[in-house]
């Protein structure tokens, strides 16, 4: 008897669900994928510069305990986040800061694969939630965005819970959802505009 062939939609589809049906592995392979091609694309011995660098200053300000007035930045969630970092590892060198900043805005760049596969959980099947993390985590435009430490990465995380969060059934986990809502408007102000939603 002749076996049937497939079509090659069948056989994306049962590629798929292996990896659906091992969620852990999935995400776990995906985010080392991810984490290789930004490691790849990453020159730390470039500066940062333009609006990163007033971030980066007022970062290692605040991480000696100087509070300036002078940096005029509207957002400061993003340079307290990273003056934790910088007050906990200590150097001379200024490079060391900088790379830093990019090495934590690589890491929640691919940490953020998580929530999406959760707020993608909730409107489509969980095959498909996998490709959406996939997705994400290999976007050529924020994979090189997040080479850059900028806020965009440590923002879009927080929105990306929150949306999750939002649109979870049990309602403590609304309020936290507002919570984690408020963080990201501190990192940057375009998190206001979920705030009617």
């Amino acid at each position: 008897m002749k076996e049937r062939k497939m079509s090659p939609i069948e056989k994306l589809e049962s590629k798929i669900s292996f990896f659906s049906n091992r969620i852990f592995f999935s995400l776990l392979i995906i985010a080392i994928i991810g984490l290789s091609i930004r490691i790849l694309f990453l020159h730390i011995e470039i500066p940062i510069n333009s609006d990163n660098f007033l971030y980066f200053r007022s970062a290692v300000d605040q991480s000696v305990g100087y509070f300036s007035e002078t940096h005029n930045i509207a957002n400061d969630g993003w340079p307290f986040f990273l003056s934790l970092f910088f007050s906990i590892i200590p150097s001379n060198n200024f490079m060391d800061y900088m790379a830093l900043q990019r090495f934590l805005t690589i890491g929640i760049s691919v940490l953020t694969i998580i929530p999406i596969y959760f707020l993608s959980k909730q409107f489509i099947s969980k095959q498909y939630a996998v490709l959406a993390s996939a997705i994400f985590a290999f976007e050529p435009r924020i994979a090189q965005n997040s080479l850059f430490g900028t806020t965009d990465p440590l923002s879009i995380l927080a929105l990306t819970i929150s949306l999750a969060l939002i649109f979870d059934k049990k309602y403590y986990l609304q309020y936290i959802s507002f919570a984690i809502l408020s963080f990201s408007i501190l990192v940057r102000s375009e998190g206001l505009f979920l705030l009617p939603i």
